[in-house]
C-alpha cells in the first residue's frame, strides 16, 4: 500500500490539535535538575575561628534550563542536601556552626544581599557527614533572577569552628524545579 501526503494529513493535524490543545489548556513544560559545587571552606581569618567558604555558579551549564530561560513562569528550590566531602590533613577543628547562602551576580561581599539556604549548628567534621536544609522559596526566587539575567550566582558558606586552623570540603546539592509559560516550549 502506498502512503501519500494527503492519507498522513489528517494524522498530522489532529496531532497538532492535541498540541495546541494541550498549550493552551495551561500545560506547562518543566525541568528538574541537582544544582552540586564543591565548596571549599578555610580560616582566612588571621586569628580566631572565623570560617569562610565562595563558590562561583554559573546556571549557563543546567541545559535546558538554560535554553528555555526566557519562557521561565517560575523556579523553585525543594531542598538543599550538605555533605562534608574532605577534611585537609592539617585542620584541628571538630565542629562547625554557620550558614549557607547564595549571592547574586555582583552584590557586595559583605553579605547584605545573600539569600539564606539555611543554618548549622554544631555540624561534625568528619567525611561523609550531611545535614538536609530546608526548601527556600527566596532562594528559588534569586535563581529564577540569575537565570533571567547574568546566569551567575555564588554559593557561600560563612559561620565559626570550634579550634583553628579550619580546612574541608563540602558539597552542595541543590534540588531545583524551573516551570515554563504554556506556550512556552512549542
Amino acid at each position: 500500500m502506498k502512503t501519500t501526503f494527503s492519507h498522513m494529513m489528517p494524522r498530522v493535524t489532529a496531532i497538532l490539535a492535541l498540541a495546541l490543545a494541550a498549550a493552551l489548556s495551561g500545560c506547562a513544560g518543566s525541568d528538574e535538575f541537582k544544582l552540586e559545587r564543591r565548596v571549599m571552606v578555610d580560616s582566612r581569618a588571621p586569628s580566631g575561628t572565623a570560617l569562610s567558604g565562595l563558590e562561583a555558579v554559573d546556571l549557563s551549564a543546567v541545559g535546558d534550563t538554560w535554553v528555555n530561560r526566557d519562557h521561565l513562569r517560575d523556579v523553585a528550590v525543594h531542598g538543599v542536601t550538605v555533605s562534608v566531602l574532605t577534611v585537609d590533613g592539617d585542620n584541628t577543628a571538630a565542629r562547625a556552626s554557620g550558614s549557607l547562602a547564595l549571592r547574586p551576580d555582583g552584590a557586595p561581599a559583605d553579605g547584605s544581599a545573600d539569600v539564606s539556604l539555611g543554618t548549622f549548628d554544631e555540624v561534625r567534621l568528619v567525611p561523609g557527614q550531611t545535614l538536609t536544609l530546608p526548601a527556600s522559596p527566596a532562594a528559588g526566587a534569586l535563581l529564577e533572577k540569575a537565570l533571567e539575567g547574568s546566569g551567575k550566582v555564588a554559593l557561600v558558606v560563612s559561620g565559626q569552628a570550634d579550634r583553628r586552623p579550619v580546612g574541608f570540603a563540602l558539597k552542595v546539592a541543590l534540588d531545583v524545579r524551573a516551570r515554563y509559560a504554556p506556550l512556552g516550549r512549542l
